[in-house]
Parts: C-alpha cells; structure tokens; sequence
C-alpha cells in the first residue's frame, strides 16, 4: 500500500511541476507559441506556384522581361515564373506545335494575325476578363481582342505601319526625304542615288511593301470576308511590277543579299548605306544607332490610292494557356505587368507604345517613351486601313504569297507570270478553307 501511495504521490509532483513550469512562461512567449502554432497550419500556407512565360524579342525586350518577372516573384515569394524567350524565327511554328502537344507555357505572347487559325479550338485562350482594362480604348478590344465576347489576349502596345527615316543617310546623298510621298518619286530617287553609290539603296525592302501597295491599288481585303478574292489579276499585276520596278533599278537591295539578314543585323542598313524602311514604331529602338539620326514620316501613297495600305493593330498580345493549371494566377501577373506602376516602369516600351493611356503617360512623364515611336504610332492613326482580316493573314495564304514575291525579286518569275500564279494558288488555298 505504502508502494502506491508513493508512485501517486510522486506523479502528483511531477504534474505540479509541468503546470508551474507553463504557467511561468510570459505573455510574448505565450503569443510568439500561438503564432508559430498558426503559421504552420498547413491551411494557411499560399501554394507554391510555378509559371512558364514564353515571348520573342530582342535582347532589350528579353532583359526588361526579366526584370519585370523578377520583381513579380519579389512581390509574391510563392510564384516562380519560368522564362521562355526567343527570336522571331520558328516561333509561331513552335507555338501551334506546343498548343497541339498539350505543352504550351501558361502565359504567352501572340500575335494578333495568328489569332485566325489560333482560335479554331475554342479553349486555346482563357477568358482575361478579369484584367482590369479601365485604361484601354474599348473600340481597340473589341476589335482586335475580344472574340466571342472573351478577352483572349491583353494587347501589349499599339503598332501602326511607318516609314522609318534615316536621316544620316539622306543628309550624305543630298535628296530631301520629305519631298518623298509617292512611290515614283521614291522610285527616281532611288535610281539617282544608286546611279551615284553602288553600295546605297535609298529603301530597304522587310516584306511589307508588297501588301501595302496592292492595298492601295485594290482598296480591299487579299481575300474577302465572303472568301472571295480581294483582287484581280490586272491589280495584283500592278504590284508585282512595282516589285519588278524596285529590284530591277536597285531601288532596294538585291534579294539575294537582304535575305542573309535579320531586318535590325543587316550591315547595309547599320552602315547607312540605306535611306527607308517601311516598319512598325516598336522597331525603332531596334533600327537605331550611335551612327544615325532617325526620323518617321507617312507612308507613301500611290496616286488616286482607293486605300492607305496603313495597318494599325496592337504589336502583340499577352494570352494565357486555356488548358494551363494557373489560370488565375496567370491573369493577375498580366494585370500587374500592364496596370501596375511597378510592371510598367519595369517593361517600358519593349513591346511597343502602351495601349493603355495610363502606361503612356506614365511613361512620357518618367522619360521612357522614345517620341518617334509616339510619333509613328500617331500618325497611323491619322489614315488607317481597314482590319487585315483573318483570312488574308491566314497562314497559308501568307506563305503563298511571298513565296511568289520572292521569285519575282530574284527574277525567276515575271510580274505577269506572278501575277497568274497569285490567282491560282491563292484561289487553291482559299478553296480549302472552304472545305
């Protein structure tokens, strides 16, 4: 008996004890257990999330692109965002192959033309809606960002074609560039000034001028909205001998050269050893050098022009994966990237002039908008085209369409032999959209 009440007695103590010892502990202490208690529920712990973010560029949109993505995870310690950048080349090929895979990123950059063929599969984009787009123009999403009434992607900069200037160039070969408007005073000045220097080509050819100028020529769509063709073979005809006209008098460098290059890597172009580029504002940090003096003007008009061949459309969109496992979190580092002081700041205009009137004025106040690209961007506004539709931007027809420019500026094709081609295989590809 005495045994027991020992061990009882014992246990009683050590009860005691324990008690004295917790009872002892401060009110900070007491609280600083509670907190550790609360921050280890595991309920309360943000999920760690990780983002694939896919875009092309240049190196100085890739280098503000990661800097806007490192202050994102600063900001929100439980996102990583893995960056997926690359030129221009082979990424629209890349990007079907992924979405059609099941592998694309969550975030990524589209251009708007792809949109046509991108959106086929209803679920390729998530719905963006819940971006605030309180600074956009309204007019602009509605027509070239909301289809089906979902925002699929959030426009990164407005782009409207110009015709960049290197004044340097022209300062040299004496010839005043805005005396140039039409394209046969471009022409004979170009053939003057390479007359005088062999190695000096008063425009530089990026592929746009075919599309412009038929557009001016025709007033319409490559192929209508009825899926008709937009021109006919005397029209197009028309175009493929201004192509004729500018390769066969050195207007422009020979194709044969030009094709080795980049439009920013072409030496003849760094060297100013040419004068024009038709080209969007948001290439114009890219075109620029310590070498030359930059300018913009209008782009040039074809006499009784029943179109102004000026495309206006934003330089490209954000979108994000319809299939991807974030989708919210996806759409609040787009609303940051675009609303946010911080994401603007960060981004400038790599991507070219903000659509966001907010981000432009912020950037002007801060010094960070290069005012030839406001300037271009302005001044297409002032004499737009209609919409590129979808089917004269559709892939294919595209294709088509400078496989046939190229033979004429390599001179194995004439412009009326061209000109035939275009109608048949154009019609060809046109017959099986239909079907």
């Amino acid at each position: 008996m005495k045994k027991v009440i020992s061990i009882v007695l014992v246990l009683s103590l050590i009860i005691t004890l324990f008690v004295g010892c917790s009872k002892d502990e401060t009110p900070a202490e007491q609280n600083n257990a509670e907190s550790k208690s609360e921050a280890t529920k595991p309920e309360d712990k943000q999920e760690e999330i990780t983002l694939r973010y896919m875009w092309w560029g240049s190196d100085s949109r890739h280098e503000a692109t990661l800097a806007a993505i490192e202050k994102y995870e600063e900001l929100n310690p439980h996102i990583k965002i893995e960056p997926e950048f690359s030129g221009w080349d082979g990424y629209y090929q890349k990007l079907v192959t992924q979405l059609a895979g099941g592998t694309a990123a969550d975030i990524m950059q589209v251009d708007q033309p792809w949109l046509g063929d991108l959106l086929k599969n209803e679920s390729t984009f998530a719905d963006l809606s819940s971006v605030d787009t309180t600074n956009f123009d309204s007019n602009f999403l509605n027509q070239y960002c909301i289809f089906n009434d979902q925002l699929v992607g959030v426009p990164m900069g407005i782009n409207g074609l110009t015709m960049i200037i290197n004044t340097t160039f022209f300062n040299e070969v004496g010839i005043d560039y805005n005396a140039l408007t039409d394209w046969e005073s471009i022409v004979e000045a170009g053939k003057e000034i390479n007359s005088q220097y062999a190695d000096k080509y008063i425009l530089y050819d990026t592929g746009m001028l075919f599309d412009t100028y038929l557009n001016q020529v025709t007033g319409n769509q490559l192929v209508k909205d009825d899926l008709s063709l937009g021109f006919t073979e005397e029209e197009v005809l028309k175009a493929f001998q201004f192509v004729d006209t500018i390769y066969e008098n050195k207007v422009v460098q020979p194709k044969e050269e030009s094709a080795l290059f980049k439009t920013t890597e072409n030496p003849s172009w760094i060297d100013n050893n040419m004068g024009m580029t038709m080209q969007w504002p948001s290439m114009i940090n890219s075109l620029d050098s310590d070498n030359k003096e930059l300018e913009v003007i209008s782009i040039p008009q074809l006499e009784a022009a029943k179109a102004s061949g000026v495309v206006v459309r934003p330089s490209m969109l954000i979108s994000v994966n319809g299939k991807g496992s974030y989708i919210e979190e996806s759409a609040k580092f787009i609303d940051w990237l675009v609303n946010s002081d911080e994401g603007i700041l960060t981004l400038k205009a790599v991507r070219g002039v903000p659509a966001s009137a907010y981000a432009q004025d912020l950037l002007v106040e801060n010094d960070l908008l290069n005012p030839l690209q406001q300037k271009g961007v302005s001044m297409a506004l002032e004499n737009p085209r209609d919409k590129v539709n979808f089917y004269s931007s559709n892939a294919e027809v595209s294709a088509v369409k400078k496989e046939i420019i190229d033979k004429v500026a390599l001179d194995i094709s004439s412009p009326e032999e061209a000109a035939a081609e275009m109608i048949t295989r154009i019609q060809q590809v046109v017959d099986e959209i239909k079907n």
